[in-house]
């Protein structure tokens, strides 16, 4: 299967001098083909948010090679598949946390730190989305913490093209607020779709929320991947 990823900073961070806080991956090895979507949250309190999309991307990618394509079906499993996600970005976020201090935020260090509390006032700062797809020889699964969009692309018999978008929504994703990794309880956060191999889509397409909000409607934005 090909894969491919693109990321595009938007033409307000350019006005503003801000990063790129989206960050993107796929990759196709000789058992399954992978794509990854992060997307950083922005604003004071996410001011790391670009880097914690990217730390995202590493996570979610180490996590689906590590793991037993089998695991996914298994309930118990999977869910330890998502905490694990987390559990690898909260470690990289506080890592870069650590190796990249400010002065301000040296000088305020609390001497006798609430540990929990510090983790999370830390991975806050790299607040982001993550949604991501894979594909094996036995079939595919997504899934997806945040806004954003996964759009799936079906043949028909008929020759007609059908479009799905296959994670269930999430109606905390609204407006400007959406779960997070940083939340205190993500990986209970994560919506996921899976199929076997009959039922793989033939193509698969994953969009942050700046893609699925240019197109003002579900059906236009499912035209637009259709196109693509």
């Amino acid at each position: 299967m090909l894969t491919f990823n693109h990321t595009c900073i938007g033409s307000s961070h350019l006005t503003s001098g801000k990063p790129c806080q989206d960050a993107s991956y796929s990759e196709t090895t000789d058992h399954m083909s992978i794509a990854i979507v992060s997307d950083g949250h922005g604003g004071a309190i996410h001011s790391r948010s670009d880097i914690g999309a990217q730390l995202a991307i590493l996570s979610a990618q180490a996590t689906i090679e590590d793991h037993p394509l089998s695991d996914w079906e298994n309930p118990v499993q999977r869910q330890e598949f998502f905490q694990e996600i987390v559990n690898r970005w909260t470690v990289l976020t506080i890592d870069h946390y650590f190796d990249n201090l400010t002065e301000p935020e040296i000088a305020n260090l609390p001497l006798h730190p609430d540990v929990e509390q510090s983790i999370r006032n830390i991975t806050t700062l790299y607040g982001c989305t993550l949604m991501a797809a894979c594909v094996h020889p036995n079939g595919w699964f997504a899934f997806q913490i945040g806004d954003g969009k996964c759009v799936t692309v079906h043949p028909t018999p008929t020759h007609a093209t059908l479009t799905s978008e296959p994670i269930p929504a999430d109606d905390r994703c609204f407006l400007n607020m959406t779960t997070s990794l940083c939340d205190p309880d993500a990986a209970a956060e994560f919506r996921f779709c899976s199929g076997n191999k009959a039922s793989t889509p033939v193509a698969i397409f994953l969009g942050s929320d700046g893609i699925d909000n240019s197109w003002g409607t579900e059906e236009a934005l499912q035209n637009f991947y259709i196109e693509v």
